[in-house]
């Protein structure tokens, strides 16, 4: 989806409850929603993002660009980012990536840097 739907899919967690998507699923808190509304912010808006609630109450952000995949997953105190190359000539083993976990107060000063 474009940027410009996220927020359209975002407010739409707000209406889930636990044991959404079966026994023990548990829904995103509102804290967690209204984090990832704030980071939404600092995503640039040409990027298409899939954005998906899951099943442990965090929401992910995932979208990529010829040269690298990065998927961001946003709790209710924090967030974890992942990145890795998309050359696909270079066996996974080998692929190099960023795991990096943030305090939702921090992210907004690093989050670009590795985006």
């Amino acid at each position: 989806m474009k940027l410009d739907e996220a927020l359209e899919t975002l407010d739409s967690f707000y209406e889930l409850e636990d044991d959404w998507q079966g026994a023990d699923s548990l829904a995103p808190l509102n804290a967690t929603i209204d984090n990832a509304l704030a980071v939404y912010g600092l995503l640039k808006p040409s990027e298409s993002i899939d954005i998906t609630a899951n099943p442990n109450g965090t929401i992910t952000y995932e979208w990529s660009n010829p040269d690298k995949y990065v998927q961001l997953e946003i709790g209710v105190d924090g967030a974890a980012l992942m990145v890795s190359p998309t050359d696909k000539t270079i066996p996974p083993t080998f692929r190099s990536y960023i795991a990096i976990r943030w305090k939702i107060s921090h992210i907004a000063e690093d989050l670009n840097s590795h985006i």
